[in-house]
């Protein structure tokens, strides 16, 4: 927007949106939206740029459900893949977690199949970083089903993440996360990724020292009794 008149010009990029969905140009329409959502980045107002980014989306697919009636142009797949980068790079992974679904379907529908493989292993890390292992493996067995998925890195990794998380085995884990180099995911998504953790337990060195020092405590306190004992037994005499 030139003249700095982000509300005029949101105001119009609407207009021009709703003009497009009229006669039935929904491409451009959500080009038209884009335009609004990229202005009032610019200004840092991120929260009403969200609104006007998932305003497009929906103009392609407001319900994951409806995807098999989706009809979907050459382009229509960008905007989700766009939108959820954008929302993973300003750190709001809740909706981008909202978004993942139908960012999956719109790429599967339209056969990008290289980016679909990285939203997959995304989705998994993204419900890793917070904790949820279950929902992880949840998906993982859900992507298992593409049997294109099952030959590529971004396969193995999220395989080796998921289940070394799941089932508490470091060396799956440590080797999901070494092979992350070889799946050309978003900066960010790398970074959260490197910064999962295991729980980690006690080396059995480290149990088998408190293991000792209960006993040293326990031996003392009965060596203190037995002396307590003969006092009293020596004070009766």
């Amino acid at each position: 927007v030139e003249s700095g008149d982000v509300q005029g010009g949101l105001g119009l990029y609407r207009k021009m949106a709703a003009a497009f969905v009229e006669v039935g140009e929904i491409s451009r329409a959500v080009d038209s939206l884009e335009l609004g959502a990229k202005a009032l980045q610019k200004t840092g107002d991120n929260e009403a740029a969200t609104a006007e980014f998932l305003s497009a989306c929906d103009l392609i697919l407001d319900d994951e459900a409806n995807i098999h009636d989706a009809t979907l142009g050459p382009r229509d797949h960008e905007i989700f893949k766009r939108t959820v980068e954008w929302f993973i790079s300003t750190d709001r992974i809740p909706a981008a977690l909202d978004l993942m679904g139908r960012c999956i379907a719109v790429l599967r529908k339209n056969d990008i199949t290289n980016d679909l493989h990285k939203a997959y292993l995304t989705h998994a890390i993204l419900e890793l970083s917070r904790g949820d292992t279950v929902k992880a493996n949840e998906l993982f067995m859900r992507h298992l089903g593409d049997s294109e998925y099952l030959r590529t890195n971004q396969c193995k990794v999220e395989e080796e993440l998921v289940l070394g998380l799941k089932n508490d085995d470091a060396d799956s884990f440590e080797r999901g996360l070494s092979g992350l180099k070889r799946t050309f995911l978003q900066h960010e998504v790398m970074v959260i990724a490197q910064s999962l953790k295991m729980d980690v337990l006690p080396d059995e060195e480290d149990l088998l020292e408190e293991d000792e020092n209960n006993d040293s405590t326990d031996l003392k306190k009965n060596t203190e009794d037995v002396e307590d004992e003969v006092l009293d037994d020596e004070d009766l005499l």
